[in-house]
């Protein structure tokens, strides 16, 4: 059994080295028909993200707080599974869609991340927005351009829409200091339109 630690798995929604860690250990783990187990799964999108990049054995806090023997058959008895993470492992999803809901939550957890640093002024001085090369998201389509599960025209259309939303987060950000209320809500609704952008081109995959 490999154990991915939970520093890596912590930060997988944020930091695109330790996402490419864990999918590098996901696929060495394939190859050799070794289970993997990952530690430190806090929220429901930890253990989607991990799901869908095919890692479906797991322990955190999203499934149970640290316990003594004496109690885990009265745990295991009243366990109820993750709804989210049910579903989708009921679900006969193929190759290309459990890949593109990566996408789809690393996609929805930035944007809640760039809503927060648009909102909120404090944020933006102890924070800069990083680098495209280094969010999920830009790492997730460098490496699906590498193969052909995707249709490259799609994937540059993808792109395309992704990196605006992405640039215009860094100039509200960099505006909004001084901002009003009322500025920033309309800020805000200004990014909200060019994720919703991107979520349209997502729908087209092909």
């Amino acid at each position: 059994m490999i154990k991915i630690d939970q520093s890596f798995v912590i930060d997988i929604l944020n930091d695109a080295n330790n996402y490419s860690i864990i999918n590098g250990v996901l696929s060495l783990a394939h190859s050799f028909n070794r289970d993997v187990i990952a530690e430190g799964v806090e929220t429901t999108e930890h253990g989607l993200m991990l799901l869908m990049m095919g890692c479906e054995k797991a322990q955190g806090y999203a499934i149970a707080r640290p316990m003594p023997a004496t109690k885990f058959d009265q745990w295991l008895m009243a366990y109820q599974p993750n709804e989210e993470w049910l579903a989708w492992a009921c679900k006969a999803e193929n190759q290309k869609e459990c890949k593109l809901k990566v996408f789809d939550i690393a996609l929805q957890h930035e944007y809640k991340s760039l809503t927060k640093r648009i909102i909120s002024p404090s944020n933006i001085e102890k924070e800069s927005i990083r680098q495209d090369k280094n969010t999920v998201c830009q790492r997730w389509l460098k490496r699906k351009k590498q193969n052909a599960i995707f249709c490259n025209t799609w994937l540059i259309e993808l792109e395309e829409a992704y990196l605006m939303m992405y640039h215009k987060a860094e100039e509200l950000c960099l505006q909004q200091i001084n901002s009003e209320k009322n500025e920033k809500i309309s800020k805000v609704d200004k990014l909200k339109a060019l994720f919703n952008n991107v979520t349209q081109v997502m729908t087209r995959v092909n």
